[in-house]
C-alpha cells in the first residue's frame, strides 16, 4: 500500500477550515501596541578587588641582654656562711636545700621540657584539680601561674576543671579548711602553696595520706622527714616547683650590694617567719653583714602591702635622718609596693633604694619611674607550665623523669634597663597568661 504524505501546514488549515463554521464571527481585536521596547543597560565594568599586599609578620627583634642577665638554671650554691646560718637556726635539721635533691643538669633537662612548645597526649577523662595559694595579696604571680597552668593543661589536651582557693598571706587556718574541703570534695590533683611550710604540715600529709597526688607549690626546701622518694616508696609528694627563694634572696642581695655605699644602713621588711623567710630575708641579710653594712630595723611584714607601708614609716620616723636609712630590703613584691607607698608618703621614693622580688608588670612600672632600683625577674608562667608538666609525666606514668625538686629561671634586672630591653623576655614570661602594662 502506497503512504501518503501530507503536509502539516496543511492540515492545520483544513482543521482551521472546518471549526471556522462553527464558531461566531468575533470582531477582530485592535491591534496592540507593544511597549517601547528598552535598549538593555549595559552594567558598568566592575574591576576585580584589588588584593593588599600581604607583609609578612616581623619577628621582635632579639634583644641582646647585659652579660649579667642570664637565666640561672642552675641550681643555687650559697657561700658556706649562709650554709652556717641555715644549720645554725635549725631548718638543716627539718629541710633538705634543693641542691641536696635535684642536679643542675635534672633542674635544666626538665626546664626545657617547660619551655618548649607543649606535646599534647589523648586523655579519655575530665580532670578536677584545686589549687589552694596565699594569693591574697598585691603580687600578679598566683594570677599569671594559674592562667599558665591552665593554658598549658589545654595545649596538653588534658580535660580539667582548676579551682583556685585563696588565702591571705598568713591566714594558716583558712589554708587549712580549704586542704580538707579539697579532700572531702576527692579532687584528682591538689596543689598548694603553703602560707607556711612547718605550720601546714601535717595538712600537706593529710593529702597524701587520702590517696590524692599532691604538688607543693612555692617552695623548695622539702621535708627531710619525708625521705628522698615519691609515695609510695617514700614520703614526698609528685614534685616541688618554686622559682626557689634562696635563689632570690641570693641574687637581688648580691645585686644591691653593687649600689650600697659604704657602711650602709638597711631596713629589712620580712615575710612570714619560717624557712621561706629564711631564704627570702636572712640570706641576704647574711650577704649584707659580710660586706660590711648595718641591717638596723626589721619588720615581720607577712608579704604584704600594709604592714610593709606601716613597717617603713615606723622604721623612719626611729632611724632617719640619723643615723640615716640607705636600703629598705623588701622580701615579696607586696612588701615592696607598701615600702614605695610609704616612701612617696615621706617624699623620699627614688631617694632610698628599695628592691623588688618577682618582677611583675607592676614591679617594672615602679622601676622605670625609678622608686625600684632592682628585683629579681622571674619567667612568671614557667612555674604555672611546670605543674601542668608534672600532672601529664604523672598520666602517663613517666615521673621517673620528673625531678623531685623543679625551679624555673629567675634573672635579675635593674633601674639601668629599659622596656625594650626586657621586651623578648616579658613576652616570653607573660606567654599564657599576657603581657600588661607597666
Amino acid at each position: 500500500m502506497k503512504k501518503i504524505f501530507i503536509p502539516l501546514m496543511t492540515v492545520v488549515v483544513v482543521v482551521s477550515i472546518i471549526f471556522a463554521g462553527c464558531v461566531p464571527a468575533v470582531e477582530p481585536a485592535p491591534p496592540v501596541t507593544p511597549p517601547p521596547v528598552t535598549p538593555p543597560v549595559t552594567p558598568p565594568v566592575v574591576e576585580p578587588p584589588v588584593t593588599p599586599p600581604v607583609t609578612p609578620p616581623v619577628a621582635p627583634p632579639v634583644v641582646e641582654p647585659p652579660a649579667w642577665l642570664v637565666p640561672p638554671l642552675v641550681v643555687p650554691v650559697y657561700p658556706e656562711e649562709v650554709i652556717a646560718d641555715f644549720i645554725a637556726k635549725g631548718y638543716g635539721d627539718d629541710y633538705y636545700l634543693a641542691a641536696e635533691l635535684v642536679t643542675g643538669a635534672e633542674n635544666i633537662a626538665f626546664c626545657t621540657v617547660i619551655s618548649a612548645p607543649a606535646e599534647p597526649i589523648v586523655v579519655h577523662k575530665r580532670f578536677r584539680i584545686a589549687v589552694i595559694a596565699p594569693s591574697l595579696d598585691l603580687s600578679d604571680a598566683w594570677y599569671s601561674g594559674w592562667k599558665a597552668l591552665e593554658g598549658r593543661l589545654e595545649e596538653l589536651g588534658i580535660p580539667a576543671i582548676v579551682n583556685f582557693m585563696g588565702t591571705g598571706g598568713a591566714d594558716h587556718e583558712k589554708m587549712a579548711g580549704f586542704i580538707d574541703a579539697a579532700i572531702a570534695a576527692e579532687y584528682d590533683y591538689i596543689i598548694v602553696a603553703p602560707t607556711e611550710l612547718k605550720v601546714m604540715k601535717e595538712h600537706l600529709e593529710a593529702i597524701m595520706d587520702a590517696g590524692i597526688p599532691l604538688i607543693v607549690w612555692n617552695n623548695t626546701t622539702p621535708f627531710r622527714a619525708w625521705g628522698t622518694e615519691r609515695r609510695p616508696e617514700g614520703g614526698q609528694p609528685l614534685a616541688w616547683i618554686n622559682f626557689d627563694h634562696g635563689n632570690m634572696g641570693l641574687i637581688v642581695g648580691m645585686k644591691i650590694l653593687e649600689y650600697l655605699p659604704e657602711n650602709a644602713n638597711i631596713v629589712l621588711l620580712r615575710g612570714v617567719p619560717g624557712v621561706v623567710d629564711w631564704n627570702r630575708s636572712d640570706i641576704p641579710k647574711t650577704l649584707f653583714e659580710l660586706a660590711g653594712h648595718n641591717v638596723i630595723y626589721e619588720h615581720v611584714c607577712d608579704w604584704s602591702h600594709d604592714p610593709a607601708y606601716e613597717g617603713t614609716l615606723a622604721a623612719f620616723a626611729a632611724h632617719h635622718p640619723d643615723p640615716g636609712i640607705d636600703h629598705v630590703y623588701c622580701a615579696s613584691s607586696g612588701i615592696s609596693f607598701g615600702a614605695v607607698a610609704a616612701l612617696k608618703e615621706l617624699g623620699l621614693a627614688g631617694e632610698i633604694l628599695v628592691n623588688g622580688q618577682g618582677g611583675g608588670p607592676a614591679e617594672f612600672g615602679h622601676m622605670f619611674d625609678g622608686n625600684l632600683y632592682c628585683t629579681a625577674f622571674r619567667m612568671q608562667d614557667d612555674w604555672g607550665v611546670a605543674l601542668a608538666e608534672v600532672i601529664k609525666y604523672h598520666i602517663m606514668d613517666r615521673m621517673d623523669e620528673v625531678p623531685l625538686v623543679i625551679i624555673p629561671p629567675t634573672m635579675i634586672a635593674d633601674m639601668t634597663m629599659t622596656p625594650a630591653d626586657i621586651a623578648g623576655y616579658t613576652a616570653y614570661a607573660y606567654r599564657y597568661s599576657g603581657v600588661l602594662e607597666y
